[in-house]
């Protein structure tokens, strides 16, 4: 793919930062863009980072030349951020939606992180394209129901990244059992981060909309309305309130199911 420009670089020592990366990087082609990922709870270097290239040819030599080499005593590991092309047609195959991921999970790393599993056929991560950053939910998908039944079952609550991520049923099967999809859910206003919950059992309580709601993402605000039946939870980012609706339109909670939108 000649449009491919971003590499992920990873198992990166502390000590190495952006103008690190950038002096190495820019011996082999002229580089746009350099970002360490941060650990979100100490602001510290996660170990990897993304370095973006003017043309495709100075990536792929970057990718060849670097790749293996020693860094502060580490060795370097690069790879595309972003899946050349897809190997088969998956348009058959079942579909899980993945949330709550760190910004340094790129798609090889979702993809090794459940290539385990077996019929693993493709995997990828969202990405604001304006910004260069991961929207921190992405897709995998499996040849087979089972394998990615068996997915589900294993890997919702993993740790992938530095997080622990949220599974669930994606594509056809979010839009049959829920009536939305990713996509239309992530074209609101990027500002609104406010998600509604109706549907809500009286009894629901604000440390249960934090139980259900929190893995999704940082929640800034909660207002459960119990005469009502209905709450809101309100996200530090909008891309946590998109996982936290498609995630959760449709879940159980206490007897009943949730039906989310986006909130005013």
């Amino acid at each position: 793919n000649e449009d491919a420009k971003a590499l992920y670089v990873g198992n990166l020592h502390p000590y190495v930062n952006e103008a690190v990366l950038q002096d190495i990087f820019s011996t082999l082609g002229t580089v746009s863009e350099v970002r360490i990922v941060k650990d979100r709870a100490t602001g510290n270097s996660a170990g990897s980072a993304f370095v973006k290239f003017e043309d495709h040819q100075a990536a792929a030599i970057a990718l060849k030349t670097i790749n293996g080499r020693i860094l502060y005593n580490k060795e370097v590991r690069i790879q595309w951020a972003f899946q050349k092309e897809k190997t088969e047609n998956t348009a058959s195959h079942s579909h899980i939606f993945v949330g709550n991921l760190s910004g340094d999970v790129a798609d090889p790393v979702l993809l090794q992180a459940f290539q385990h599993l077996g019929e693993c056929s493709d995997a990828r991560v969202m990405w604001d394209h304006s910004t260069g950053r991961s929207k921190g939910f992405g897709f995998v998908s499996f040849r087979t129901k089972e394998a990615a039944e068996k997915a589900l079952a294993e890997m919702d609550g993993a740790q992938v990244g530095q997080w622990k991520i949220r599974c669930g049923w994606a594509h056809h099967k979010t839009e049959a059992v829920t009536g939305l999809d990713i996509d239309t859910v992530d074209r609101a206003d990027p500002a609104n981060t406010n998600v509604y919950v109706g549907n809500l059992p009286t009894e629901v309580m604000e440390e249960d909309l934090r139980a259900a709601f929190g893995a999704y993402g940082e929640i800034t605000g909660l207002k459960p309305c119990h005469k009502g039946g209905y709450g809101f939870v309100t996200y530090r980012d909008h891309s946590a309130a998109v996982q936290a609706i498609v995630g959760m339109n449709g879940k159980e909670l206490k007897g009943k199911m949730v039906k989310c939108s986006w909130g005013r």
